[in-house]
């Protein structure tokens, strides 16, 4: 009798970088990694998701992806919006990957971040919240939801366009 062995593939992740405009919140942007697997009762093929939030110094690394090929994909969740995708990057099991098209991904022409300063009723700052989203209309009357998020008494609206109307 021969003997079997078998090879778990392990994961491995990667790891890379966002430039954003001064002002503009990391914490407002996640990353995806999708990939595929064989579902083992069925063999059906499954999607799974490997995804990451963007820490505040603009890094990131996305756990737990199969080996293999994937697409990236730089989201801002709530908003339906895809910032960017960097195709076939490869992943090596027990490795993280630093694909240079992923270090930085510029987006200082992409997306803006505008300062609004939130006041209580008594007219003092407000120090923090969660944020959340706003509708903001742009080009030829479309309106977006947008995320944003209060610190130290500032929110900060993240747009597609250097100026907006927020009446």
């Amino acid at each position: 009798a021969e003997d079997v062995v078998l090879r778990i593939a392990q994961s491995g992740s990667i790891a890379g970088s966002l430039l954003l405009e001064e002002g503009a919140d990391p914490g407002l942007f996640q990353l995806r990694a999708p990939w595929a697997q064989v579902d083992p009762a069925s063999f059906e093929p499954l999607r799974r998701n490997s995804g990451a939030r963007v820490a505040a110094d603009g890094t990131f690394t996305i756990d737990r992806v199969a080996p293999g090929t994937v697409d990236v994909e730089l989201y801002v969740p709530g908003t339906g919006a895809r910032l960017a995708e960097v195709p076939g990057v490869f992943v090596t099991g027990g490795e993280v990957t630093r694909d240079p098209r992923l270090a930085p991904i510029d987006l200082t022409d992409v997306v803006f971040a505008h300062r609004i300063e939130v006041l209580d009723p008594s007219r003092n700052p407000v120090d923090s919240g969660d944020g959340g989203f706003v509708a903001v209309e742009e080009g030829g009357g479309r309106g977006r939801r947008m995320a944003f998020a209060i610190r130290s008494g500032v929110a900060t609206v993240v747009t597609f366009q250097r100026s907006v109307d927020l009446r």
